[in-house]
């Protein structure tokens, strides 16, 4: 089983999230009220790889489409639903994650054994033989020659910005469909350090995998092959990919992925059997009119017009101020999101600050205009409009003032009178935290007395 280094999962618990809906059930049937609003891509070419028409579960013989993805998440799995089928001839559909520092913006050797160790034929080879996982030519012992590649290239190459961590392999025929996990760039010889086969699924919809690492992990997939809505197999027709309501879906845990879901970054498609022929049927999309894009070691996604990946939950960074003296520093701040309208949509949780009281913080799947709002008890609140459609955003400076004892957002009378009341006692009213209402937390009222927060 891949090993993965658990310190980022510590660190990751400085950027926490949440999402406003219930987790979706992994059934295969997708539809945006589950996933909490609309698709994060949706597909603009006919297939190139035939239209499967069987409406049957298990059976998608007649083609591979990708309509639509949806995206969302808890504080321990990332769940991803994407509308369309999956030929069942054992063609390779593929999910590349960009979660951690590091990673391939271009494939190059190592490649990951997992999956038949298939994924090579994705990576740079420069020729002339066909190359093994280290990247290192395939010679004949007795002959001294090796087999020409057909298939040479400098390797896939992703978009500015996304470097590859990890990538799921599905492979499906109409009794059961077999997922991998691989970790890109990853292979030493007679260690398993590259990936683990997750297990197979029966297309009975429960999501359980069997015979492989899956249980252990927590992840689930379940496949559904009975669309014969969304797209067409013609590019002058193209069909309405959003009428597709089933498809493949996923339930990831955290932990696979590094530990950290804040700025997360996606791309899927499909190839072929041997991952040796890439489709037309990219999410996020290829532009309209795009064809088979055939021997993925020459494919360069920097050369097409838009974003061929999706980035989900951005992050909102900065600061925090707390005026007015506490016996012990605070290591934690409560937070919660708003709608532009200021309508609550993710309810308060906690995230631990970090050096210089920092923060970090998962925001809505979707980038948007949103209200990021900060609370510490007895403190008033700020909140700060943000905008992530563009990605994470940093630089967020907040101030709150000590004194609010009766959380009617100011420091004012009501608090005075608390200290007051409970001079000389401990009580609520302590609100530099010393044991006792004393002195000391009726000049802090005095300070910042008339501060109301937002």
């Amino acid at each position: 089983m891949l090993k993965f280094n658990r310190t980022l999962a510590v660190m990751a618990g400085l950027a926490t999230l949440g999402v406003a809906n219930a987790a979706p059930t992994i059934d295969g049937t997708i539809s945006a009220s589950e996933y909490g609003g609309s698709p994060v891509a949706v597909q603009l070419n006919a297939t190139q790889f035939g239209n499967c028409t069987t409406g049957l579960v298990n059976d998608g013989t007649g083609g591979s489409e990708l309509c639509a993805m949806y995206v969302t998440a808890d504080s321990g799995f990332l769940y991803i639903g994407i509308t369309g089928n999956m030929e069942t001839n054992y063609n390779k559909f593929s999910v590349f994650f960009d979660s951690i520092p590091g990673g391939q913006n271009q494939l190059v050797p190592p490649a990951s054994e997992q999956e038949f160790g298939n994924f090579k034929n994705m990576v740079r080879n420069l020729g002339p033989f066909t190359i093994d996982n280290d990247g290192n030519p395939i010679i004949d012992p007795f002959t001294g020659v090796g087999t020409n590649d057909g298939n040479l290239g400098p390797g896939l190459k992703f978009d500015a910005g996304f470097f590859a961590d990890f990538m799921t392999s599905t492979a499906p025929d109409t009794n059961n469909f077999y997922n991998h996990f691989m970790k890109v760039g990853a292979h030493t010889p007679g260690l398993t350090d590259d990936g683990f086969y997750l297990g197979k699924g029966d297309y009975s919809l429960t999501g359980a995998l069997a015979d492989g690492d899956a249980l252990a992990l927590g992840t689930l997939i379940s496949l559904n092959n009975s669309n014969v809505a969304g797209v067409s197999s013609d590019q002058g027709n193209v069909g309405d990919p959003l009428t597709a309501t089933t498809g493949i879906e996923f339930k990831i845990p955290v932990s696979v992925l590094g530990g950290n879901l804040c700025d997360l970054k996606i791309m899927a498609f499909q190839n072929g059997g041997g991952m040796d022929f890439a489709s037309n049927q990219f999410l996020p999309s290829l532009p309209a009119g795009t064809g088979n894009l055939g021997n993925p070691r020459a494919i360069d996604l920097t050369t097409f017009a838009g974003t061929q990946h999706v980035t989900v939950l951005p992050s909102v960074s900065g600061t925090v101020n707390f005026v007015g003296s506490m016996a012990t520093a605070p290591t934690t701040v409560n937070y919660e999101w708003l709608d532009a309208n200021g309508a609550v949509i993710i309810p308060e949780q906690t995230t631990l600050l970090g050096a210089g009281n920092s923060f970090k913080v998962c925001g809505p799947v979707s980038g948007g205009s949103y209200g990021l709002r900060l609370k510490f008890p007895k403190h008033t609140t700020e909140m700060i409009s943000v905008n992530t459609v563009a990605g994470a955003v940093t630089g967020q400076n907040y101030t709150l003032y000590n004194g609010d004892i009766d959380g009617d957002g100011e420091v004012g009378p009501g608090d005075f009178e608390a200290v007051v009341a409970q001079f000389g006692n401990a009580g609520e009213a302590d609100v530099d935290a010393d044991g006792e209402v004393g002195p000391s937390d009726f000049e802090i009222i005095v300070a910042n007395f008339g501060i109301g927060g937002s």
